[in-house]
């Protein structure tokens, strides 16, 4: 048992589970020998292991690799800002076209909500057929459209189309994850992915701090105008530094002294997203497939090595579209996704990420549908700041649970005989639920019984520091567990995930009316802690529940990329 985790007996290296550091006991069912030929960062193994071309996303600069993530990130805040300017405004919209202040909510949001589901479907079929540089400049592109439109916006119609555009448009911003993975090594997921969880929400509230004071002193028209301005600079970069990151390893076979089985051995220099399906090793033992692509180091014999590939001039990976980048049928990665919800690990992460961002997104909400109102009667420049000091706890709680994620897994994985479980990240969940729930029993006795702002300010800080665990918990647990399908897992994530945000959105402001701050936000925390039990079976039985999905012809079949 690894610390709490139960072992499969039949697949003891299912996917996910990988030697990461060079700590190994007899326990663990190899010895340091078995590390010789493994590429190294100290004494953590490479998690993947990376080809020797100059090509190779893991091979890049670690310069070149975190100023993409600074664009990538910064690209990210962006548009969740151009998302949310609207929160402060949605009263003056309100007394403009003569309706409520939830009505206004189901115009502007649930029609994002639903474009954004379709628009991850394509964005996740047109990514695996033909890269992700395409869609990703595509989007930004189309969202500077959509700022320029909005300076001509003169019904509340015409707001909905717009919100609409831009949740398609957004979706493309689902590659974020999925880029980074294809750079970044297991060790060092932690510390982006809880940056990349949050950050669009932390740009919503960002930019809702100069869209309330332009609403204020100028219109709501003059927010997309100064939003045009900064997306076309960003758009520019996004063009010039954010460069094709999907790349497909050769895969070879050789024979080494010391491999698992006495058989021919297959290494594979294979991308994230490309299957290993092929590879059928000449094994001996009782062993399957996933455990040899996690052990076979890199071969230390000069022979097996192929003619090294030239580096790509900065032309060359400036180029947007390059056609087809593999035979995949576009019908069959349009629908990939669905089927990935039927493993465990997908299904368990896509619950409790999409419940965490959606307890977050609605706080926020029925925040502004409170004191937009009496007694409070918040104009937009103040409502503007009610975000700020969440935003910032957002954004340190993200950096910090990214940091001690990473720290953790190292800790325990060398007290796990040196094997890494994806499990592991899941005891960050701890944290979050604790959080989230005191937030939500806090911020019903505020409103019911009128607190003053301050005071809810604080209470609102409590869920800040919760998704940001919950995110990076979650998140990277599908990124370790489905390395082969980790853009198709994302997406079946998010499209559940926007489905809980459309219908939350779209009854939660009316039902919170009726039903009043005490018996709204109860019901909240116990749906929290009902999500967040979850955690409990999946960290407890996890590596089994991998095991057998590594097992089952059906459910491999449907993770598999098959060619045309």
């Amino acid at each position: 048992m690894g610390i709490g985790i139960l072992d499969d007996p039949r697949t003891p290296f299912p996917p996910g589970t990988c030697i990461l550091t060079e700590k190994l006991t007899v326990g663990a069912g190899l010895d340091e020998s078995e590390l010789d030929g493994f590429k190294k960062d100290g004494d953590v193994v490479l998690q993947p292991q990376p080809s020797d071309s100059p090509n190779d996303p893991y091979n890049w600069s670690e310069r070149r690799k975190y100023g993409m993530a600074i664009l990538l990130i910064a690209n990210a805040i962006t548009i969740g800002g151009t998302q949310g300017m609207l929160h402060t405004g949605m009263r003056i919209l309100a007394e403009k076209y003569h309706t409520t202040f939830p009505n206004v909510i189901r115009h502007l949001t649930p029609p994002r909500i639903v474009s954004h589901a379709f628009g991850l479907s394509f964005a996740s079929a047109m990514a695996a057929v033909y890269g992700k540089r395409v869609l990703y400049v595509t989007g930004v592109f189309v969202i500077w459209a959509e700022m320029f439109a909005g300076w001509f916006a003169n019904s509340l119609d015409y707001y909905t189309a717009l919100s609409a555009i831009g949740g398609f448009a957004s979706s493309f911003e689902i590659l974020n994850g999925p880029i980074m993975t294809e750079m970044v090594y297991v060790h060092k997921r932690g510390r982006i992915m809880g940056l990349t969880a949050i950050v669009a929400v932390v740009g919503g509230d960002a930019s809702q701090v100069i869209s309330g004071n332009v609403i204020s002193k100028l219109g709501i028209k003059y927010t997309y105008l100064i939003s045009c301005c900064i997306v076309a600079l960003l758009a520019a970069l996004i063009y010039l530094f954010v460069w094709e990151t999907t790349y497909y390893r050769k895969t070879r076979e050789v024979k080494r002294k010391g491999d698992l089985s006495p058989g021919a051995i297959s290494e594979n220099f294979e991308t994230d997203s490309k299957s290993q399906s092929d590879v059928k090793p000449d094994v001996k033992k009782d062993i399957s497939v996933t455990q040899i692509e996690n052990l076979s180091p890199i071969s230390s014999h000069p022979e097996d090595f192929a003619i090294p590939e030239a580096k790509f001039t900065w032309k060359q990976q400036l180029k947007v579209f390059r056609g087809r980048i593999t035979k995949r049928s576009l019908l069959q990665a349009f629908y990939q996704p669905f089927p990935l919800l039927l493993f465990p690990s997908v299904l368990f992460a896509t619950f409790v990420n999409g419940a965490f961002m959606t307890w977050l997104q609605i706080s926020g909400l029925l925040k502004f549908q409170v004191l937009a109102y009496p007694p409070y009667n918040l104009k937009p420049d103040q409502l503007a700041y009610i975000n700020l000091p969440g935003s910032i706890i957002n954004l340190l709680t993200s950096i910090f649970s990214g940091l001690f994620s990473d720290w953790l897994i190292k800790f325990l994985s060398r007290r796990n005989k040196g094997v890494y479980e994806p499990e592991f990240r899941l005891l960050l969940m701890l944290p979050a639920t604790i959080f989230s729930t005191v937030s939500f029993l806090l911020l019903g006795n505020a409103y019911h019984y009128k607190w003053s702002i301050v005071r809810i300010v604080a209470c609102s800080i409590c869920m800040n520091i919760a998704v940001p665990f919950a995110g990076n918990a979650s998140m990277t647990y599908i990124y370790d567990t489905q390395r082969t399908t980790a853009t198709e897992a994302v997406v079946a994530s998010a499209l559940v995930k926007s489905i809980f945000g459309y219908f939350v959105t779209s009854y939660v402001p009316a039902w919170f009316e009726k039903a009043g701050p005490l018996k709204a936000f109860t019901t909240l925390a116990i749906l929290n802690v009902s999500f967040a039990c979850l955690t409990i079976p999946v960290y407890i039985f996890g590596k089994r529940l991998r095991g057998m999905v590594a097992r089952n012809k059906f459910l491999m079949k449907a993770a598999i990329h098959k060619e045309d």
